[in-house]
Parts: C-alpha cells; sequence; structure tokens
C-alpha cells in the first residue's frame, strides 16, 4: 500500500511542477504578444505576407523593388553600376 501513496504523491507533485510551468509559459507568452504589438506600432504596419517573386525573361532586366515595409515608394529607384576590375 505504501508504494502505490508513494506513487500518488509523486504524480501530484509532477502535476504542479507542469503547472506552474505552464503559468509561466502563459506569462511569457503574454510578454511575447506585447512586445510584438509594440514593435508592430513602432514599424507601422503588419510585415508583408503577400510576397512577390522577382520574375526574370530572356532579354528582359529585372523588376526593381520600389515599395518599401514602411510605405514608402520610390519613383525612379537607382541601380548601382557594379565595378568592373580588370
Amino acid at each position: 500500500m505504501q508504494p502505490i501513496r508513494t506513487y500518488i504523491k509523486q504524480v501530484q507533485s509532477e502535476c504542479t511542477n507542469s503547472t506552474r510551468i505552464l503559468i509561466k509559459l502563459k506569462d511569457k507568452m503574454s510578454q511575447l504578444r506585447s512586445m510584438m504589438g509594440h514593435i508592430k506600432r513602432q514599424i507601422g504596419s503588419d510585415i508583408p505576407n503577400n510576397m512577390e517573386y522577382n520574375p526574370q525573361k530572356e532579354g528582359k532586366e529585372l523588376v526593381k523593388p520600389k515599395a518599401f515595409w514602411s510605405g514608402k515608394v520610390l519613383r525612379n529607384p537607382k541601380i548601382p553600376t557594379p565595378k568592373v576590375y580588370l
């Protein structure tokens, strides 16, 4: 009978510890959610989730990026010319 009681106490202790860990995890998740909201407000928008690939067709140059996450749009973006070393 004693080993069963010992086992039950051990299981109860593990359940109590698991409950404490879950409460701490819940608090950490809440803090993370708050931090992400703060970052979102600082940035001013969500990180875009509708990314488009940069297609390359024969004889044509790549599409130039014109819009940023901040919403700023470049009308005529300047592309730096690569230096050629001979």
